[in-house]
């Protein structure tokens, strides 16, 4: 039986100011579904954001579930020096979660 991996909460970006600091000041990556915003930094933290253009909640709560599980299943291979958004575009609440991970595999690449 595998040992389940929690994300760790105190490494989660919550507050308005450092999601807007990574926002305005942060190198961008993007794939069809998934936005990749990186900054500098001593902590490595990650953030979760799900565009407004995906309508409805249930529509972007599956969205940001899919896409805390991909940070979830590779927070082994997130850099300790930078402040990681993974923002989700319309349609990642229909796209097979495989191919999301492999958006995000090749993200994570394209940022090393």
């Amino acid at each position: 039986m595998p040992i389940e991996m929690k994300l760790d909460k105190r490494k989660m970006i919550r507050k308005a100011e450092e999601f807007n600091k990574i926002f305005q000041d942060g190198e961008r990556f993007s794939s069809a579904f998934l936005i990749l915003v990186s900054r500098q930094s001593i902590s490595g933290k990650f953030g979760f954001a799900v565009s407004k253009k995906i309508k409805g909640a249930v529509r972007r709560n599956r969205a940001k579930r899919k896409i805390r599980e991909i940070v979830r299943l590779n927070q082994n291979v997130l850099p300790d020096n930078k402040n990681v958004i993974l923002m989700a575009k319309p349609g990642t609440d229909r796209r097979q979660f495989q191919s999301l991970n492999r958006e995000f595999l090749s993200l994570l690449e394209k940022l090393k």
